[in-house]
């Protein structure tokens, strides 16, 4: 699922898991809405496997954990490791956000 959202000076574009094409579609993007910043929010495979196992999504478990996302060469990335609870991580994004709207 893929949702961009423009509200000017800043655009924020929502790349949701199983979104096949991360780096054509964040190239695209960022191409099109001026200024824009990418935020890649990951985990480290620990983490992940503990949350899939945890809600019972272990369907292809192995291949989930090695995946990588590559991003265009070129383009500004925010990272936010996302390895505390909900609450932090919403958090944690939601002050990155704000950071970046200001700058």
């Amino acid at each position: 699922m893929i949702r961009i959202t423009a509200y000017l000076p800043l655009t924020m574009i929502f790349l949701m898991p199983g979104t096949t094409s991360w780096r054509a579609v964040v190239g695209e993007a960022v191409a099109h809405f001026r200024p824009a910043c990418v935020i890649q929010v990951t985990a480290p495979p620990p983490v992940l496997e503990y949350r899939l196992n945890a809600r019972g999504d272990i369907d292809n478990l192995e291949e989930r954990l090695a995946r990588t996302v590559m991003l265009p060469d070129g383009i500004a990335v925010n990272h936010l490791l996302n390895t505390k609870d909900i609450e932090t991580g919403v958090g944690r994004l939601a002050g990155m956000l704000e950071n970046l709207a200001k700058a």
